[in-house]
C-alpha cells in the first residue's frame, strides 16, 4: 500500500493498542475542509482518512466556526484540529502532526475600492479588515495593534463583510478565496489583490491539544510521515489541485 514501508512496520501501527475514536475539529474551509450538506470532502479528510487506514483510529469529526473549533483543540485532551496555521505564537500550544500546505497570502479589496495609496502593508493599520476570530490572522494583527479589526465567526462572514462594506481588507490565499467566493455565489471578478501579505504564509498543519497522551501524538506523527515519504501527500495535493510549492 505505502512504498517503501515495510509491512510488519505497517501492522504494528495499525493493530497497536490504543483509543478507539478520537475527537476531530475543523472548519468549512475548501479545498481543505468542505461541507456539502452531510457530506464532508477535502484535502485534509482525504488525509485524516489516511492517517485512520495507519492508525486504526477511528474519527468523530465536527465541521464548527472556526473559533470554536480552536477553543475546543486548545481545551480538550486527543482532539486533533486540522487546517491550523502553524506559527511562532502557537507552537508551544499544540503538538504539531504535519504540515498540510504552504500559500502565500494576499490583502484583497473590492475592485471598486481606490487602493492605488497602499504602498505597504503598515498602512492598513488603521483601516477596517474583516478577519476570523481566533484565526492566526486575527491573533497576528491584534499583536501588531491593527485597530480597525471586525472579528466574525467564520470565513463566510467575513467575506460578507467585504461585499457589505461594512469591512475594506480581508487577507486571504487566493485558493481559499476562489473557492469561498464560488460557494457564495459571489464573482472573483469583484476582488482585487491589495498587495502580498509578506509575514504571512498560510502554513496549514495538523495539530493535537497540547494535554494529549504522548503515544497517542507520536503514532499520528509517525502516521503521517509514513504518508509523505510514500508519496501519498503529494498525490492527494494533485487530486485537489494543491501542488503549489
Amino acid at each position: 500500500m505505502y512504498k517503501g514501508i515495510t509491512y510488519g512496520l505497517f501492522c504494528l501501527l495499525c493493530h497497536a493498542s490504543f483509543a478507539a475514536t478520537i475527537k476531530v475539529v475543523a472548519e468549512h474551509l475548501p479545498p481543505y475542509q468542505i461541507k456539502n450538506n452531510d457530506r464532508i470532502d477535502g484535502f485534509a479528510i482525504d488525509v485524516l482518512n489516511e492517517l485512520t487506514l495507519i492508525t486504526g483510529i477511528k474519527s468523530d469529526l465536527e465541521i464548527v466556526p472556526w473559533a470554536r473549533a480552536y477553543h475546543i483543540a486548545s481545551t480538550e485532551k486527543n482532539t486533533l484540529i486540522l487546517s491550523i496555521s502553524r506559527t511562532d505564537t502557537r507552537e508551544k500550544f499544540f503538538h504539531w502532526i504535519g504540515t498540510l500546505s504552504n500559500e502565500p497570502v494576499f490583502v484583497w479589496a473590492l475592485t471598486e475600492t481606490p487602493t492605488q495609496h497602499i504602498l505597504s502593508f503598515s498602512q492598513l493599520k488603521n483601516e477596517p479588515i474583516a478577519v476570523s476570530q481566533e484565526s492566526y490572522i486575527e491573533q497576528s494583527l491584534t499583536y501588531q495593534h491593527f485597530t480597525k479589526l471586525e472579528r466574525l465567526a467564520s470565513s463566510e462572514q467575513y467575506i460578507g463583510m467585504l461585499f457589505k462594506k461594512r469591512a475594506k481588507f480581508i487577507i486571504s490565499t487566493e485558493t481559499a478565496l476562489r473557492l469561498q467566493l464560488n460557494a457564495l455565489d459571489l464573482s472573483y471578478d469583484k476582488v482585487k489583490k491589495v498587495l502580498k501579505a509578506d509575514s504571512f504564509t498560510e502554513n496549514l498543519s495538523l495539530a493535537f491539544n497540547l494535554q494529549s497522551d504522548a503515544e497517542l501524538v507520536k503514532r499520528y506523527q509517525e502516521a503521517y510521515a509514513i504518508l509523505q515519504a510514500s508519496g501519498k501527500i503529494t498525490e492527494l495535493k494533485t487530486k485537489w489541485h494543491l501542488d503549489l510549492e
